[in-house]
């Protein structure tokens, strides 16, 4: 059985994630591909460079809506576009729908 090396237990999951760049303009949109209390992978078709900071919006039905800076740390060409992994730096409960 492989050892796994993570920090935190992976949760799988699809919802939608909006992208921001630090200043808040809307960069693009993504898919959640898993997350966990440290970070996230996500598809994305937005250009974004390892080590670039980011402001994510993702809304998870279990959680509600959850405002993130996130750092990239790894990105990885897939056959839909490109899979994104986030180390999170904040992670906010927001109860509001508007843009951040």
């Amino acid at each position: 059985m492989p050892v796994n090396y993570r920090r935190s237990k992976r949760n799988n999951h699809n919802a939608t994630i909006e992208i921001f760049g630090p200043e808040g303009r809307l960069l693009g949109f993504g898919r959640l591909a898993e997350y966990s209390k440290t970070g996230a992978s996500f598809q994305a078709e937005a250009h974004l460079l390892e080590g670039e900071l980011v402001r994510l919006r993702i809304r998870i039905f279990e959680q509600g809506i959850l405002d993130v800076t996130a750092r990239i740390i790894w990105r990885r060409p897939e056959k839909n576009g490109i899979l994104v992994g986030v180390k999170f730096e904040t992670v906010t409960r927001n109860t509001s729908t508007g843009s951040l």
